[in-house]
């Protein structure tokens, strides 16, 4: 057996040797906080790697860390007797799937930056490149909660609540702003604290709930759902900041599926570790807000925060078919790689 990252993984197939279903590939998954990378061989993530990256970081510091990221993989890869045949990459911002390109990317101000060609030339691989939001919502479809479903939303909440509507398996890819933001919405939730509607996203997305819990007089620096096991302990500052921000969600919510008409919403990042009870209370807010139509079945994501980086790899096989064998997602235990911050 061999030790990789904090999995145990098969004694790897001897160099040479003949493998049948999908190609061993090289996953990666950029955001302008962390970088993450797998090889995903068949159906088995092989290894996992997580870097942070720090806010100083430039544009070309940070190539220089997803360069590195890929070298470590491929070698790692190359250890375990598999040869990768093709990477995939998906952004934080939009990015061009035809040519590779960056046309947003406003993280890091990389108007066309030609994000397939630097990974091409630096692997000797083909890459294709994605959106992360896009390539999660095709995960969740084709492994995790959204399979069955001809139509729902995915909202992997973070620093934002993006959303994207799957359509039998596929989120859209013709037009850039396929991928909306929920949290660009308006929220009268809070409003008699100011008067004035808020954003969804400034009351509601999981990372404003510690900076609005630490405003009220709490603790600095706690996570989503920290706040949330404060609340349950009777802290109320904590319960308040919670129940706003479960309310301007359920209002966000509520004006999508009444405007796209999903039969199912899939919650991905930081609040699909939510507990049974916060998905009740949602889907009984959701509903009614949603009188004029049947409310869909909202459920967490199954794929947790490693759904961008296993779209990353399904990126490269392309459609999907009845015989290809799913990645599994429980061997996404991998314990991160130090943080590596340069």
């Amino acid at each position: 057996m061999h030790e990789v990252k904090g999995n145990s993984v098969a004694d790897p197939a001897p160099r040479g040797s003949k493998t049948t279903g999908p190609a061993t590939v090289i996953a990666l998954a950029l955001s302008r906080s962390h970088i993450e990378g797998a090889v995903v061989g068949g159906d088995e993530v092989l290894t996992l790697t997580h870097r942070r990256v720090a806010p100083s970081v430039g544009i070309d510091e940070f190539v220089d860390l997803a360069l590195d990221c890929t070298t470590e993989l491929r070698e790692h890869s190359g250890r375990l007797g598999r040869r990768p045949a093709a990477a995939g990459v998906v952004l934080a911002e939009d990015g061009d799937g035809v040519n590779g390109l960056s046309p947003f990317a406003g993280e890091y101000h990389w108007r066309g930056a030609p994000v397939r060609a630097w990974l091409e030339e630096h692997l000797d691989l083909p890459v294709t490149v994605g959106h992360d939001v896009r390539a999660g919502g095709q995960a969740e479809a084709r492994l995790g909660a959204g399979r069955g479903s001809r139509a729902f939303l995915y909202v992997p909440a973070g620093d934002r609540i993006p959303a994207v509507l799957v359509l039998d398996g596929h989120a859209p890819e013709k037009s850039r702003f396929c991928v909306g933001d929920l949290g660009r919405l308006p929220t009268w939730t809070g409003a008699a604290d100011t008067g004035r509607a808020e954003r969804v996203g400034d009351v509601a997305a999981p990372r404003a709930l510690g900076r609005r819990y630490e405003a009220a007089g709490g603790r600095a620096g706690l996570s989503a759902l920290s706040v949330h096991q404060r609340a349950r302990a009777g802290d109320h500052a904590a319960a308040h900041v919670w129940n706003e921000a479960l309310e301007a969600f359920a209002d966000a919510l509520a004006s999508a599926v009444m405007v796209l008409g999903p039969d199912r919403v899939v919650i991905g990042g930081d609040y699909a570790e939510a507990d049974k009870a916060y998905f009740r209370r949602l889907r009984r807010a959701v509903a009614g807000r949603t009188e004029s139509r049947p409310a869909p079945v909202i459920v967490p994501a199954q794929l947790g925060l490693q759904a961008a980086l296993l779209g990353a790899a399904l990126l490269t096989r392309g459609a999907p078919t009845d015989v290809e064998p799913p990645i599994r997602p429980r061997l996404l235990t991998a314990v991160p790689s130090p943080p590596n911050t340069r």
